[in-house]
């Protein structure tokens, strides 16, 4: 592959078109010029070793465009009894007629990203790319400079609101491959809490590639829980990174369940940059046939007094791969740190596969880390206890592999989304 040719087909995609981008021309540029320098991933590429990003990068993909779809269907998307302020956005554009939003209400602004530009423009331009997310790789570079549509979020100082923001990202594939790119940004000002659902489905069968990055800037005393389901088509295709910048006292939570799809990274950087902060991300991915899920995780400690903690649990079956590579790296000073990972999977098939890479790089030492991986068969002992009592053998590995998801399921505190994620789950078993 011709790593320049490509780059300039990408950028053609979307210079042709007479689009409004939301970077400032200074960040387009300074973007451009990273995504110019930065490679395409390769077999090579260290954070890229068990999957390769070919549907990501060789598609010939063509620019997304808008399709007026019907609310009915998308009602089976809809998560109930949640009380929701909804954005919905169809092939990477904002659809005012499926949404249900105000633009502030209870102390909370939601907006499409692009009217925030000029609507909250003093937070937006403060905000937009601060966690230089462009920098992180090509991906995210080229979204910078070419993002079009994707949310804005902000709640204000000492605000906690009862509703939840939904944000609900359709794709109606064609024939045709086709490249969206979403962006979003969230800020929690000051003893603020705030839950954040995004969910990701198709509707019809097709290629496409979602390049999804999402911004989220926690500053002191804020919590936000981010939730996540990708439950689209096997032909679909999503990159989904999230960078989060965490001040002193803040909590942040993600908790990802990656069902169906094609080729689905997901790629979660967490800086911890004040003292006495609590992160906690937890996922579980399900990949069957041959699909490719892969969870790429980074946690820097970079004050004292802090704790993390990772829990994922991967089930492959068919021909599927799963990759779990999550990092813990703690600076020098910060010391009390209180680091902990797990990752468990369980192979239904000899030939899927699960690659497990737990790491810790440690620079101080008055700390307390630990990680843990475990990958293997579904428990003989406990699968012949079942049948024992009458179950079959199909309904007993269910109720196994149930439970065995439901260790991370049940860590999950929004109750309308673990209902909703918890029937998806149980369905995919036959539970």
């Amino acid at each position: 592959m011709n790593q320049d040719t490509k780059k300039e087909e990408w950028i053609s995609v979307y210079e042709n078109e007479k689009n409004n981008f939301i970077s400032s021309e200074t960040i387009k540029k300074q973007s451009l010029n990273s995504f110019r320098t930065l490679n395409f991933p390769e077999r090579k590429t260290e954070n890229w070793k068990y999957t390769k990003a070919t549907p990501f990068v060789e598609g010939n993909y063509q620019l997304s465009t808008f399709n007026d779809i019907d609310i009915k269907q998308i009602e089976q998307f809809f998560i109930n009894d949640l009380q929701a302020i909804q954005l919905v956005f169809v092939n990477g554009f904002f659809s005012e007629k499926l949404s249900s939003y105000k633009n502030e209400t209870d102390g909370i602004t939601v907006l499409p990203i692009n009217k925030a530009v000029e609507e909250k423009k003093e937070v937006f331009e403060k905000y937009y790319n601060s966690t230089k997310i462009s920098d992180y790789d090509v991906f995210n570079a080229f979204n910078t400079a070419f993002a079009q549509n994707g949310a804005f979020v902000e709640i204000e100082k000492n605000e906690e609101t009862e509703k939840t923001v939904y944000l609900l990202f359709i794709n109606t594939l064609t024939s045709q491959p086709t490249f969206n790119q979403l962006r979003n940004l969230i800020v929690a000002q000051p003893n603020s809490k705030l839950n954040v659902v995004t969910s990701f489905h198709s509707i019809n069968e097709g290629v496409n590639f979602t390049n999804a990055t999402t911004e989220i800037l926690l500053q002191e005393n804020a919590e936000v829980q981010l939730y996540c389901l990708q439950d689209e088509k096997e032909t679909a295709n999503i990159l989904n990174t999230t960078k989060v910048i965490q001040e002193k006292n803040s909590t942040f939570g993600s908790h990802s369940f990656t069902h169906s799809g094609n080729l689905v990274r997901n790629q979660m950087h967490v800086d911890i940059s004040g003292e006495n902060c609590y992160t906690e991300l937890n996922g579980v991915f399900m990949p069957i046939n041959e699909q490719v899920f892969d969870i790429n995780t980074s946690v820097v400690h970079q004050k004292p007094n802090c704790k993390s903690s990772q829990s994922f649990r991967g089930i492959a079956n068919d021909k599927a791969t799963g990759t779990f590579a999550g990092k813990v790296f703690v600076a020098k000073g910060a010391d009390k740190t209180d680091a902990y990972q797990s990752n468990k999977n369980v192979v239904l098939s000899p030939t899927a596969k699960i690659n497990s890479k737990p790491q810790l790089e440690i620079y101080t030492e008055d700390v307390s880390c630990s990680h843990g991986s475990s990958t293997g068969q579904l428990d003989a002992e406990a699968l012949f206890y079942l049948k024992s009592r009458g179950i079959s053998e199909d309904k007993a590995k269910a109720l196994l592999l149930y439970a065995f998801a439901g260790d991370v399921l049940n860590k999950i505190k929004l109750e309308p989304f673990r209902v909703f994620v918890d029937k998806i789950i149980a369905k995919n078993f036959g539970y």
